[in-house]
C-alpha cells in the first residue's frame, strides 16, 4: 500500500520537476496496475492494510497512500485521462479513515496504526519511532492543510521533543524532516 503511494509520488514529482511526459505515456499501463492495488488493499473503514497477511493498518502508510492517490489524480489529469471518481473517493476515504480511526484526541497526536481493526497502538511524544515520527507524514502528504491548528501543533511538538536530534537520525529519516520542514516552513 505504502510503497503504490509512495512510488505514484515520486512519478508526479518527476513529471513537475520536469515537464517530462515520456514516462507516464510509454507506462500509463503500469502506472494504472500500481493505483489499481491502493483500493483493493482498502478495509471498509477506507484505511489499507499494510500487507493481506498482516492486519495492520499505518499511519505512515496511509499518508503515503493518500499522498500517491493524490499524485495518481494528477497524473491522469497531465496524461490527459480526465478524473476519476473512484480514485478520488478512494482518497478521500483514506482520509476519513485516518481521522475516524487513527485520530487520538486524548493526547494531540494520531496512533501510528491499528491492528485488527480496533486495538490503537497509540502515539507518545517520548518515543521517536514510530509514534513520533509517523506525526510527520500527515504533514508532508497534506492531509492536514484544512486543519491549520492540528498541522501546526503536530510540527511544534515534533520539534519541541526533536529539534535538537536532527542530526542523528538515520538518513532517511533527515530526509523525511528536511522535506517537511520545507513545506511548513514554505521552502
Amino acid at each position: 500500500d505504502g510503497y503504490a503511494g509512495l512510488f505514484l509520488h515520486l512519478l508526479h514529482r518527476y513529471t513537475a520537476k520536469t515537464g517530462d511526459l515520456t514516462v507516464i505515456q510509454t507506462h500509463w499501463d503500469k502506472i494504472e496496475d500500481i493505483a489499481n492495488l491502493i483500493p483493493l488493499m482498502q478495509d471498509r473503514d477506507g484505511l489499507t492494510w499494510a500487507h493481506p497477511q498482516h492486519k495492520a493498518k499505518y499511519l505512515m502508510d496511509n499518508s503515503e497512500t493518500y499522498g500517491g492517490l493524490t499524485a495518481y489524480l494528477a497524473l491522469r489529469e497531465l496524461a490527459g485521462k480526465g478524473h476519476s471518481s473512484r480514485y478520488f473517493l478512494s482518497r478521500h476515504a483514506i482520509k476519513t479513515g485516518i481521522f475516524n480511526e487513527l485520530s487520538d484526541s486524548s493526547n494531540n497526536m494520531f496512533a501510528w496504526a491499528v491492528v485488527e481493526n480496533k486495538v490503537q497502538s497509540r502515539s507518545s511524544w517520548g518515543t521517536f519511532y514510530p509514534d513520533a515520527f509517523a506525526q510527520l507524514f500527515p504533514l508532508y502528504y497534506d492531509l492536514l492543510l484544512d486543519e491549520p491548528e492540528l498541522r501546526q501543533r503536530l510540527w511544534q511538538n515534533f520539534n519541541e521533543n526533536y529539534a535538537t536530534k536532527i542530526k542523528t537520525f538515520p538518513l532517511e529519516q533527515r530526509i523525511i524532516y528536511q522535506l517537511v520542514r520545507g513545506k511548513m516552513e514554505g521552502n
